[in-house]
């Protein structure tokens, strides 16, 4: 089954539709990352996908696509609009992007500590960016946009933006099958 679902997903990330919808938006020949098949049924915390594996002028993009009707109870995937630039974010204040330096900084270390072997990345330093990233949303009055998906829908985002999704009502046995 694994063989049959990594092969869909190839399919479908491979797609010319797919294929030349990115490139137009990045104004360049695609490059196919890293897939996922996103079965869980666990919340995901705010964060950035640049950090792990963007490339150096920021242009790469991620792809949420709904394999499955996803129900609001399932814990739907959600966006947090302007956060990709934040810099750019009209009369930002001085805190923000205090709070915006540290996050990076935080991700950073996380990051590099997976390349030290004898170390594993320490869950205080998870906590502590979550922390810092939440901190800088409330300060930035920025609430998190979180479309209802239909099979097939599609999202298209920077990597810099942050994203996350709900935590799913786990008593009504919704699902939220898709591929990143």
């Amino acid at each position: 089954m694994c063989t049959q679902i990594t092969r869909h997903a190839i399919l479908i990330f491979g797609s010319t539709l797919i294929r030349k919808t990115i490139a137009n938006l990045i104004e360049a020949d695609t490059a196919f990352i890293q897939s996922v098949v996103y079965h869980s049924r666990l919340r995901t915390e705010p964060h950035e996908d640049s950090h792990y594996f963007d490339s150096e002028d920021g242009r790469m993009l991620g792809c949420w696509i709904a394999l499955e009707d996803i129900s609001e109870e399932a814990g739907r995937f959600c966006v947090y609009p302007k956060t990709h630039n934040i810099k750019a974010i009209e009369n930002i204040s001085t805190k923000a992007v205090e709070l915006y330096e540290e996050y990076q900084k935080l991700s950073l270390e996380v990051i590099r500590s997976y390349k030290n072997l004898n170390e594993k990345p320490s869950l205080s330093d998870f906590k502590r960016r979550i922390k810092v990233i939440k901190k800088l949303l409330r300060l930035l009055e920025i609430e998190p946009y979180s479309p209802a998906l239909k099979k097939g829908d599609a999202i298209i985002f920077s990597s810099k933006l942050f994203h996350s999704s709900y935590d799913p009502h786990h008593d009504l046995g919704r699902s939220r099958t898709s591929l990143i």
